[in-house]
Parts: C-alpha cells; structure tokens; sequence
C-alpha cells in the first residue's frame, strides 16, 4: 500500500524517515505503530511538538518488500521528486530527518552516518530550511541508551522551530577522557568540570 504524506500541507515542521512498516502498510497512514508512538509520544510529544503540527512523510512511501530493509527497495529514489514537491509547497522552518535515510535523501548525500551528524542543526544548498537528524525510534528498541539522544534531538528540533533564525550547530561532545587532558590527567577536576557542563547540556543540540 502507498502511504502518502499526511498532515497539515503548510506545516512549518516536516517529519520524514525511511518506509513505511508493517503498521503503517495495513492501515494506510504513517508512523502508526510502536515507532510512531515513541517518537510522537516520548520525543516529539516531551519537546513540544504536536503530531497535528507536523507534515509526516516517508522517503519511500511503501513497505520495502523483504521485511522492513530499506536496502531491498529496487529504486528508493522513486519518490523523490513528489516528496520535494510537497516538501516546497509552502515555506518550512525544520525538518526532522528520523533514520540514516532520511538523513541523506534531506541533505542530498551531503552527508551520511546517522550516529555522527545526529542533533546538529544543518543547511545544505537546495534545501529550503534547517534540518535535524535523528536516530530512529525502530532503533531505539535495539539499545535504549539511545533513548536520551533522541529527546535531545527533539529538543533541538523545537529549538530551530521556536527559533527560526538560530545559527547552524553542530554537535559538542564532552567526555572524561577530554577533560582530563585539561587537567594533567587529575580525575577528580575532570570529573568536577564534567559535571560543570550538566546545564549546558541541558540546552544542547547533542551529548
């Protein structure tokens, strides 16, 4: 079954992964099933972000035809053109690319590896507004410390909306081992000036 976009044709917010699933096949309508809950309900929901709100899409608008493996579709380019068709008919301020996909077929294969550039605020020629990547909840059901990543991620996606002209950001990652090398090797002051950054973190576009 074709599922196409729905929601609001002039959303300032578009919501786009890579297929549609078994769910989303039977009933017609995308993010349905327990990924969709997830990241309507845990992530977007938390940020802010109503599904009402969102134009909800898909790369490829079908169930890709062995399981859910987005590398079995013969051409997964086929719906580009009406996706960017929908996606310029009106002015958008975000778009939330959920899945490494997602992610590519936004930026145009600027860029690839959804762990690396996941959180970042980013712009590319040809793509008419700010976008976000995220990890996808599917995957998110596999490890869970991916959980906290992705209401980040939502967070940063509300930031951009609530915030049109932010500036772009890209992700700042702080661990123990970086901090330490700021103290000769002391622990203790890494692992104070670690905790230091907490509020920052609270207000980042990643961890």
């Amino acid at each position: 079954m074709i599922v196409e976009p729905e929601g609001p044709e002039d959303a300032k917010i578009v919501v786009i992964a890579d297929a549609p699933g078994a769910d989303e096949d039977k009933i017609g309508r995308p993010f349905v099933g327990a990924a969709g809950a997830m990241l309507f309900n845990e992530f977007l929901g938390r940020a802010g972000i109503k599904r009402r709100e969102c134009l909800v899409m898909y790369v490829y608008w079908e169930k890709p035809p062995y399981g859910n493996e987005f590398e079995t579709i013969p051409d997964p380019t086929y719906y580009y053109e009406d996706n960017w068709e929908w996606i310029n008919r009106h002015p958008r301020i975000v778009i939330l690319a959920v899945g490494e996909h997602a992610l590519q077929f936004v930026s145009q294969f600027t860029f690839t590896g959804i762990t690396k550039y996941r959180g970042s605020v980013l712009r590319t020629e040809g793509v008419p507004c700010a976008y976000v990547s995220m990890i996808h909840p599917k995957e998110v059901f596999k490890n869970y410390s991916w959980k906290i990543l992705c209401r980040m991620d939502a967070k940063r996606a509300k930031l951009v909306l609530d915030q049109p002209g932010i500036s772009d950001l890209k992700r700042k990652i702080i661990t123990l081992s970086s901090e330490s090398g700021k103290f000769q090797g002391s622990k203790l002051d890494a692992f104070t000036s670690l905790m230091e950054h907490i509020e920052d973190y609270q207000n980042a576009h990643a961890l």
